[in-house]
């Protein structure tokens, strides 16, 4: 099967798919922002299949670069991507907000 990072895999609708992607018999690097999180999601997916957490934030193209060097050096047979991470509505009347970098 394929090896599918899905990041923003922590909570709703990111650890609703990492769950349909392990029980299908995927491979699945899941991301979160959140260490205590992502290590308790890692551990229910890992019961169920295969599956490596990966910390960190994504609010600058800095933290994304690291993501990505980081997946790519753990599992360099990485398939796909679920770009699931910051994906909402947002709070009511909050701008667009770009990162320093």
């Amino acid at each position: 099967m394929a090896t599918i990072l899905t990041t923003g895999a922590s909570l709703g609708l990111g650890r609703c798919v990492a769950f349909e992607l392990v029980r299908s018999g995927h491979v699945v690097p899941a991301h979160g922002r959140d260490g205590r999180r992502t290590e308790r999601l890692v551990e229910e997916l890992r019961t169920e299949g295969d599956a490596e957490g990966f910390v960190v934030g994504l609010a600058s193209s800095a933290q994304v670069r690291e993501l990505g060097a980081r997946v790519a050096a753990a599992r360099p047979d990485l398939d796909a991507l679920v770009d699931n991470a910051g994906v909402g509505p947002g709070s009511g009347g909050a701008g667009r907000e770009l990162s320093e970098d």
